[in-house]
């Protein structure tokens, strides 16, 4: 690396770099001003996003509105599957009542004729 780079306390941020700071290769001034300008460069990228909120009441407003939508597909989820299996008990339970019906019917029948 370049002298300069050292004493400005900044080492620009490449994927070569990066990797020689994981395998322990760089100098501690080095490793040094890389974190030096990793830090700035998240703070930076922090404070971008924060500022794409106008007020702390919009990202507050956000948030709660991605919550509200997540329970009420949490809340309607179960509520389809509960309706299809009361649905589906109240067919099974016309069927059964049909049958013993029917099975009533043809006893007596069967035992008027006989």
């Amino acid at each position: 690396m370049a002298h300069n780079d050292i004493h400005n306390d900044k080492l620009p941020l490449d994927d070569a770099l990066i990797a020689r700071l994981m395998e322990g290769k760089l100098s501690e001034e080095e490793e040094a001003a890389l974190m030096s300008n990793m830090e700035e460069e998240m703070l930076a990228d922090g404070l971008e996003g924060l500022q794409q909120f106008d007020a702390i009441n919009k990202a507050q407003k956000q948030a709660s509105d991605i919550n509200r939508q997540l329970l009420e597909q949490l809340k309607t989820k179960p509520n389809k599957q509960l309706k299809h299996i009361l649905s589906m008990n109240t067919i099974i339970w016309i069927a059964l009542i049909f049958i013993i019906i029917l099975a009533l019917l043809a006893h007596y029948l069967i035992r008027a004729k006989g």
